[in-house]
């Protein structure tokens, strides 16, 4: 275990945001590590309304072989925030704190 498997964990967890689905499939644990050892994640993979630069940065933190790694946190972090600030320009933190306390009770009744 090392930085990069948090990385990883991240690219996972904003996969599954913007899929609905885990990014490595397989019906047994053997085929799932199989999947995960394989890090591909083709961009056709994320639905349309996802713009390239993210579908970019959500392969990088899964390591696709593809894409060039994030070398640490603080680089992943910058890109994801410089996207966020170019995407929704004027989104503040207290802004998704605010809409996810809004729509706690929504969101729990989908999981």
């Amino acid at each position: 275990m090392d930085p990069t498997c948090d990385l990883f964990s991240l690219g996972v967890v904003l996969f599954e945001m913007l899929n609905g689905k885990r990014p490595f499939a397989g019906t047994t644990k053997f085929e799932v590590e199989a999947a995960i050892a394989q890090r591909e994640v083709p961009p056709s993979a994320f639905p349309e309304h996802c713009s390239p630069p993210l579908v970019s940065i959500v392969r990088r933190l899964l390591g696709c072989k593809d894409e060039r790694p994030f070398p640490n946190a603080e680089a992943a972090f910058l890109d994801l925030t410089i996207y966020q600030r170019l995407r929704f320009p004027g989104l503040i933190p207290q802004d998704i704190a605010d809409y996810l306390e809004k729509h706690a009770k929504q969101l729990q009744s989908t999981q």
